[in-house]
This record gives C-alpha cells, sequence and structure tokens, in this order.
C-alpha cells in the first residue's frame, strides 16, 4: 500500500512538472527569429512557439553592422566624404564633397593621386569606378594592369600640368614601368594569369606606389 501511494506520489509530480520544463526549455530556446535548431531538418523554436523545421544549428540571427562598404556607391569614406555623382573640377578632376578631388582615367576608375586634403589617409579613400560621368561611381579595385595603365598616363599628364616635380615623375615613372614588366613576365610564365600570391604581392606594390604619388603630387 506504502509503495502505491509513493508511485502515485512520484507520477503526479512528474506531470505537474512536465509543463514549467516545457515552458523553461521553450524560454531557453527563444529569441528574435528561429534561434535555436537541433541537427538539421530538427524544429526550432520562436517565442510565439512557431517551428521552423529544417534550420541550420549554425545560423547567425545576429546582422553585421561592420558590413563590407564595397559595392555600396554611397558608402562614406574616410573624412565623411560621400561617394555621389561626381562634380566637374578644374584640370580635369572631379569633386566629390568635403574637398575630395579625385582624377578619373580613361578606363573609368577615379584616383586620388591628385593629392588629399587634410584629415584624409591614401589607405582610407577608394578607389572608384563609373562608366559614366553622370553616375555615382562604386568603389571597385581594378585590375592591376589597368590600375598600371592608368598610373603612367596620370604621371604624364601630372608632368604636364606641373603637379609633379621632373625628379618626381621620372622616379614614378620607372618604378612604375617596372612593376608593368614584373606583371607582363609573371603573367606570361602562369599562362595568362597570376599567382593568386603574386597578384597580391604586385597589387601591394602598385598601392605603396599610388600612396607616394598622392604624397608628392601637387593639389591644384
Amino acid at each position: 500500500m506504502m509503495k502505491t501511494l509513493a508511485l502515485s506520489g512520484v507520477l503526479a509530480i512528474s506531470l505537474l512538472s512536465a509543463p514549467v520544463y516545457a515552458q523553461t526549455r521553450l524560454n531557453s530556446v527563444s529569441g528574435p527569429g528561429p534561434t535555436f535548431a537541433a541537427p538539421y531538418n530538427n524544429p526550432a523554436f520562436t517565442n510565439n512557439g512557431t517551428y521552423y523545421p529544417g534550420v541550420s544549428p549554425y545560423a547567425n540571427p545576429y546582422i553585421n553592422p561592420y558590413a563590407n562598404p564595397y559595392g555600396n556607391p554611397y558608402y562614406r569614406g574616410y573624412g565623411g566624404a560621400a561617394y555621389g555623382i561626381p562634380v566637374v573640377q578644374p584640370n580635369g578632376l572631379f569633386g566629390f564633397g568635403n574637398n575630395l578631388n579625385m582624377w578619373r582615367a580613361a578606363s573609368g576608375y577615379y584616383y586620388p593621386w591628385a593629392g588629399l586634403p587634410s584629415g584624409y589617409q591614401y589607405s582610407n579613400v577608394n578607389i572608384l569606378y563609373g562608366a559614366q560621368m553622370s553616375s555615382a561611381p562604386q568603389p571597385q579595385q581594378p585590375p592591376i594592369t589597368t590600375m598600371v595603365k592608368d598610373m603612367l598616363a596620370y604621371l604624364d599628364e601630372a608632368r604636364a600640368k606641373k603637379t609633379l616635380s621632373e625628379a618626381d615623375y621620372q622616379h614614378f615613372k620607372r618604378r612604375a614601368t617596372d612593376l608593368q614588366s614584373k606583371e607582363d613576365t609573371m603573367s606570361i610564365a602562369g599562362n595568362g594569369s597570376l599567382d593568386p600570391q603574386d597578384e597580391q604581392s604586385i597589387r601591394n606594390d602598385v598601392n605603396a606606389l599610388g600612396k607616394e604619388i598622392t604624397e608628392r603630387s601637387h593639389r591644384n
């Protein structure tokens, strides 16, 4: 008789505690959207108890507030300069606000080589691309071949406008030509393409040269 009563008591406690456990379990997996899932194809709970079958247990429910700005034509670069529709400036430059003027190559790429105003750094200003001058360009890295060709064209133009000294022009042109030859040689060795590591190495050298050109150019 005593064993029967004890067993009944345990059963009653279990039945009473089951809803509490279920609610606690539901609360532990609740969150904004489906934040919990067992192995694939098993359901996940939400705050309102809705099931979401097949939710990946590795899904990230949070939105990254530091999204990559590349591809966004309205990304605000260093110093708060908005990359909107460029405004034609004297000497063939294009303005993007906050006194940021960029040089546009025939390829459609905009470069900061003509010099940067106070508060800007070369590494924080995106190279832009816009097929049409009447539309907002997008941040985009040019192919190395295109960038070096554009750089040589800028150097010739800067020399003609005397925004670079003759000594700087000769020095930078020699280095740009060396990088052009290096890229050609490696591309031929790779049957028309560069090894990813070689490509990154040359791009780093080209960007370093672009930084020096920007720092040595006399803003006009």
